[in-house]
């Protein structure tokens, strides 16, 4: 009987392995290429709507660590205020969510969300070391789990995912794996991507998945691929390459962490690819990323196959793009992309459109920024 159990399990195993194996060979090619031309956003944006988010004593925010949106709501979590901050579509601030402390239900440093609008539940990521869940509405504490981890995402009813870029130990057991399919009681069920570098720094974003058309996608830090999660594989489903640019090698990033450098510091003065952020919908994917201090941009056109990549504006080069940058890529809702729209920059904003400039006019000095619901017409 034990070795039919055997046999059964080895099949199970062969036959899971080989369809990985099948969905990488069907692996997308994605190239981002160099192009001298200038980023001409009001040719390459349209169906633009703005939406000024309220400003009140209550909801003021510094930044906008993560976005995520249901049918209803925005949802913006605040790193730096440790709060998570909920408006409707019109901007209205709606409620708050911050309850730092160190009694049941609250939480000593947010991480990262997770929205999950079908079970009416806000979690979120204390310190890497547990999860705590409220109900989406009222903010009532629901539950605590114990798990090390930095971000999750939702697999099922029954199921989450957590990335990490260290090791993590659960119930006394160590995993050296990104990505971990946990139960709701933080019972490991399946393991994915082994650690090649890990380090005390952590590389932004801190929260490295997306949705795309109802699947999941993550993308690590220092790599050009994108992988594909379902219940039982995750697998490698774009190669992404940018022409002419490249990721830091792991023995150079292992060598500054040997010297006891800060290697992030070491990226922000060199010439490799760092601090990816990539976000798609059914037609684009749109990759946001540094080379050294620069600022880029890489537009990829799905139907057409194929995609550029922009420098994009800084102070020390505002004529790389239009006054007003339009490309602060922070979500997707749909065939909309979400961008957050910084306008108290140094340098100026010129050529912006009436609608927009009107707003502006209205906004007080220290207020909540304006973000920009629009779709993409063309990648050139």
């Amino acid at each position: 009987m034990k070795s039919k159990l055997l046999i059964v399990l080895i099949l199970i195993g062969v036959i899971a392995c080989n369809s990985t194996k099948e969905e990488e060979q069907n692996m997308r090619n994605i190239t981002f290429s160099e192009t001298s031309s200038s980023l001409n956003q009001s040719v390459l944006l349209e169906n633009k709507r703005y939406v000024q988010l309220e400003t009140t004593d209550d909801c003021l925010f510094s930044e906008i660590t993560q976005f995520s949106c249901t049918s209803k709501e925005l949802f913006i979590f605040d790193l730096y205020t440790q709060s998570v901050y909920v408006f409707d579509y019109s901007g209205k601030f709606l409620r708050k969510l911050h309850k730092t402390g160190q009694g049941p239900g609250e939480y000593s440093m947010i991480t990262s969300m997770l929205i999950d609008e079908e079970n009416n539940l806000i979690s979120l990521v204390d310190l890497g070391q547990r999860i705590l869940s409220y109900n989406i509405n009222s903010f009532t504490f629901v539950a605590d789990t114990k798990i090390e981890t930095v971000a999750i995402e939702k697999m099922d009813k029954d199921h989450f995912i957590s990335y990490n870029s260290l090791s993590t130990t659960i119930e006394n057991k160590l995993y050296k794996y990104h990505v971990l399919i946990c139960s709701k009681d933080g019972e490991v069920k399946q393991k994915f991507l082994p650690i090649e570098f890990e380090s005390g720094y952590t590389m932004r974003p801190i929260h490295r998945f997306y949705r795309s058309e109802g699947d999941l996608f993550i993308y690590l830090p220092f790599t050009s691929d994108i992988y594909k999660i379902t219940s039982d594989s995750c697998f490698r489903y774009y190669d992404v390459k940018y022409e002419n640019l490249a990721f830091p090698p792991l023995e150079y990033l292992q060598s500054i962490d040997k010297q006891g450098d800060n290697y992030i510091r070491k990226l922000y003065s060199g010439e490799y690819i760092h601090s990816v952020q990539i976000f798609e919908n059914k037609n684009f994917i749109t990759s946001q990323f540094y080379v050294g201090e620069k600022k880029y941009i890489g537009i990829y056109d799905k139907n057409r196959k194929e995609g550029y990549y922009y420098l994009k504006a800084n102070k020390n080069n505002p004529e790389s793009i239009e006054g007003m940058d339009y490309l602060q890529i922070i979500g997707t809702n749909k065939e909309d992309f979400i961008s957050v729209l910084k306008t108290d920059t140094d340098y100026k904003i010129q050529n912006i459109d009436p609608e927009l400039q009107q707003i502006l006019s209205q906004k007080a000095e220290e207020s909540n920024p304006v973000l920009l619901f629009f779709n993409i017409e063309s990648c050139k």
